[in-house]
């Protein structure tokens, strides 16, 4: 029983990461194009692309319902998306973890989070838009720029929040101003290199 809770205790290290700083190549992404994605809805099987979106401000969720980070945070995913629903945002989940459409699906319905997941089973999508962890949310305005990548806000568990970046970037965008935090570190399961 030792052995099995110290293997076990070994993988939850290695699947979890604690992004203390922001790359080089993270931060070279702001501001710039987001790249086009083309992913399939895992529940309705249609596929989605971010192009699709525009004139709208996209909240992309990097997420996986076997990530504890991720289910921390469901119900402020989900608040969010109920905030803002029929105001010029979209918001999406996408799992890079190269689990199976049906797998992601069955757990997805079950969660009725109120917004599609779609999938990314090689994690290229997660590479190009700079996504090195589940719960790392990426922020594109309405011309179609990368404008904020980091945390959904400070607090893991969800209490004592006192920054709520992803809340904020979004006024900001709404109302033509400028992001006030661009990047912020993330906490969360590593998302596979891309295949």
């Amino acid at each position: 029983m030792r052995h099995n809770l110290l293997i076990l205790a070994m993988l939850v290290a290695a699947m979890t990461v604690v992004t203390n700083a922001i790359t080089a190549d993270e931060k070279a992404l702001i501001g710039k194009p987001a790249c086009d994605f083309r992913l399939p809805d895992v529940v309705t099987g249609k596929d989605v692309r971010l192009s699709d979106l525009k004139d709208k401000v996209v909240v992309v969720i990097f997420y996986s319902h076997t990530c504890t980070f991720c289910r921390n945070y469901e119900a402020r995913f989900r608040q969010l998306a109920a905030d803002h629903a029929g105001k010029g945002i979209s918001v999406l989940a996408i799992d890079s973890t190269g689990r199976s459409a049906k797998e992601a699906a069955a757990a997805w319905k079950a969660k009725n989070m109120g917004f599609p997941l779609l999938l990314d089973d090689r994690a290229r999508t997660a590479a190009a838009l700079g996504a090195t962890a589940m719960t790392t949310v990426c922020i594109v305005n309405a011309r179609g720029n990368l404008r904020y990548i980091g945390a959904f806000d400070d607090s893991e568990s969800g209490k004592d929040i006192r920054c709520r970046f992803v809340a904020d970037a979004v006024a900001a965008l709404l109302i033509g101003k400028t992001v006030p935090l661009e990047q912020t570190e993330v906490y969360g399961c590593l998302i596979p290199l891309p295949k």
